[in-house]
């Protein structure tokens, strides 16, 4: 006959199996979920749109003003040369009327085409942007489809040891189970420890020969004197 700490150890290697799974589907769980990185270029891309249609709004404000200026220009020199003005000092006022209007226009063609820049600026970023985006979705994609693919597997090789979990927990009676998943919540998933050179692999203490022998008994358990888990002797 066997101890009855083999069985015990049987499913201790399948529990930790399965934790190490379970754990694994955790973080699987928590990698889709993070959308943070997307998220900031998202943002970042809307805040570079947003700025675009400002950028616009002043560039076509300034449009208005120069044709305005232009149409003024216009006319003030149809006034000039037309004829219908005699007077010298209208004349030399409205001569300096139109160099004044052609400064302020030259002014503002300055600042059309430092807001045209500006577009033009803010347009490759938002293509850098787009492009950026649209790689990184990419690269996205294709973890996802790793990352399903390995929960799939996860999940398969979790249900076939749950079987087998299922067919080891016949094996124990309800004492030593019961006594097996206390010591797992208390000592963080391991219940069992082995015994190697007369020693508890787990916490180092010497183990007493009696322990030792005791640990073969087919049916008797021992446990460690000093962590308190469950000696397995191999």
């Amino acid at each position: 006959m066997i101890n009855p700490s083999f069985h015990l150890f049987q499913l201790q290697k399948i529990d930790l199996k399965i934790d190490a799974l379970t754990k694994r589907l955790g973080e699987i769980d928590r990698i889709r979920s993070d959308n943070s990185a997307r998220m900031a270029l998202v943002q970042s891309l809307t805040a570079k749109t947003d700025a675009l249609t400002v950028q616009k709004s002043i560039y076509a404000e300034i449009d208005t003003r120069v044709n305005a200026k232009k149409m003024k220009i216009e006319q003030s020199e149809s006034s000039l040369y037309g004829g219908s003005i005699k007077n010298p000092k209208e004349l030399q006022d409205l001569q300096s009327e139109i160099r004044s209007l052609k400064q302020s226009q030259s002014a503002l063609e300055d600042e059309e085409i430092q807001a045209m820049l500006d577009i033009e600026e803010i347009e490759k970023e938002i293509s850098s942007l787009e492009k950026t985006l649209q790689e990184f979705d990419a690269r996205l994609n294709e973890q996802y489809s790793i990352l399903f693919t390995e929960e799939s597997e996860k999940k398969t090789e979790i249900e076939k040891l749950s079987h087998e979990r299922k067919a080891v927990l016949d094996q124990i009676n309800p004492e030593n189970l019961t006594l097996y998943q206390s010591l797992r919540k208390s000592k963080n998933g391991i219940a069992l420890a082995t015994i190697e050179d007369g020693c508890c692999t787990v916490c180092g203490t010497t183990l007493t020969p009696a322990d030792c022998q005791t640990a073969k008994s087919p049916t008797k358990m021992a446990t460690c004197a000093s962590c308190g888990r469950i000696l397995y002797a191999g």
